[in-house]
């Protein structure tokens, strides 16, 4: 296109990339326009900013029109009404007697000597402090120290020492170094001490504990003691008893005592009869043992007896009760006998008796149920013959002596004869002494001596 110069009239279009020369303020009716850098900061336009400071900020002052904050004078503003609060000085004048509105306030309420904080307190110019007052963690290792002390669980980590003891289960320590309890060698002992004995070995691995326990702490097995037979609540006598007298039984009677340092009663009780010519048995008892005096029910009752004594002198039957100790498993036992004997017969009757037979001699003469042995007895006669017999298996005589304490021997004569008992045994050989003639005496102590 070609170029043009000068002047026109009329109307454009298009978009003026190639219009040049043109005075643009000459142009009518042109839109205004500004710089894309005067629409990005209108403050950069001073031609702009002198305008609108010099015209429409006076105008506005003069209108009277209020932009911010810092053009008002609130003592000059009229018309305000009552009440109305502007700022905190005024709050605080209608607030009721005593309310505190800052910290301010209550330092300078606070009493003389109040603390209000911890930077205010020097512990050690504090007195009257209760006895016991734990103030921080070094009271308490320090009093720790020599005590026992119980963990009931432990969490997290923990550090540093303590001395005592500890209970619980000790899952969450860590790094704990724990202190040798045992033996690490064989150790032979090679001299008393205590309860161990030369020639004891303790092997390795055995606990220090139980070394000590066995130097220092004898121990002491439990006891049963005692032992009797019973019958309708009363004890069976253990004198001596003559042939064929029976023993029935529904309870007997034990002390226990316990072991040290268990303190443990016997187990596994046991009674047993032996001895007797009818009766004998084993019986064995669950029965709980306490310390002291236990009865114990028999049931049914046992029926014990002797009725016969083939040479002997003398025959028992033994009671005996048998338990284990629970620690040491030793045997337990306390037994008791009951005697069973032939009687001896003594007294003075005008009837000759050296040939007596049966039960004769129960007839005329007193019975005495004892074992063999030297025997005193009173007799008193009125031209009598003085009788004293027993079974021949004792042996002879050696010496009779009168009341006077002389030697009578040659006055009395021995016969030997068969008889029975009025308790029920039979034919038994008897030595009989009796006096060669009757006498008479008042009363005298006569003594046979084997």
């Amino acid at each position: 296109m070609a170029d043009y110069s000068g002047s026109f009239s009329g109307s454009f279009e298009g978009d003026g990339s190639l219009v040049v020369g043109v005075n643009w303020g000459n142009i009518s009716d042109a839109p205004p326009t500004i710089t894309p850098f005067q629409a990005n900061s209108i403050t950069a336009n001073t031609a702009f900013r002198n305008n609108f400071n010099t015209n429409v900020k006076n105008r506005l002052n003069a209108e009277g029109v209020i932009s911010s904050s810092i053009q008002i004078d609130y003592g000059s503003i009229s018309n305000v009404p009552s009440g109305i609060v502007s700022s905190s000085q005024q709050t605080k004048d209608y607030l009721p007697s005593g309310v505190v509105s800052s910290s301010q306030q209550t330092i300078q309420n606070l009493p003389n000597g109040t603390i209000s904080g911890s930077v205010q307190v020097d512990y050690g110019l504090v007195s009257n402090i209760p006895s016991g007052i734990v103030s921080s963690s070094t009271q308490i290792v320090s009093n720790l120290v020599g005590q026992d002390v119980v963990v009931q669980s432990i969490s997290g980590s923990f550090s540093g020492s303590f001395s005592g003891s500890f209970e619980g289960n000790g899952s969450n320590l860590t790094s704990i170094k724990a202190t040798q309890t045992n033996l690490q060698e064989t150790l032979l002992v090679n001299q008393n001490v205590g309860g161990i004995s030369v020639g004891e070995t303790f092997s390795v691995g055995t606990d220090v504990e139980d070394i000590l326990r066995q130097i220092l702490i004898q121990f002491i097995p439990s006891t049963i003691s005692g032992i009797q037979l019973r019958n309708t609540g009363s004890n069976i006598s253990t004198s001596v008893r003559e042939v064929n007298s029976g023993i029935t039984t529904d309870e007997f009677r034990i002390t226990v005592s316990e072991n040290d340092p268990n303190l443990l009663t016997p187990i596994n009780l046991s009674l047993t009869a032996s001895g007797a010519t009818t009766g004998n048995f084993e019986n064995y008892y669950g029965t709980s043992l306490s310390v002291g005096t236990n009865d114990i029910t028999i049931s049914p009752d046992e029926v014990l007896n002797i009725d016969s004594i083939p040479s002997a002198n003398s025959a028992n039957i033994t009671i005996t009760a048998r338990a284990e100790d629970p620690t040491d498993s030793s045997v337990l036992s306390t037994s008791r006998t009951y005697s069973y004997v032939y009687p001896f017969y003594y007294g003075a009757t005008s009837t000759d008796l050296s040939s007596a037979t049966g039960t004769t001699l129960e007839t005329y003469l007193t019975k005495l149920t004892q074992t063999k042995g030297t025997k005193s007895v009173t007799l008193v006669a009125t031209s009598e013959y003085l009788y004293f017999g027993y079974p021949s298996r004792y042996g002879d005589l050696s010496t009779i002596k009168d009341g006077n304490n002389f030697d009578v021997t040659s006055g009395f004569t021995k016969y030997t004869i068969t008889i029975n008992g009025g308790n029920g045994w039979n034919s038994v050989s008897y030595y009989l002494y009796r006096s060669n003639t009757t006498t008479t005496i008042t009363s005298q102590t006569y003594t046979f001596t084997f």
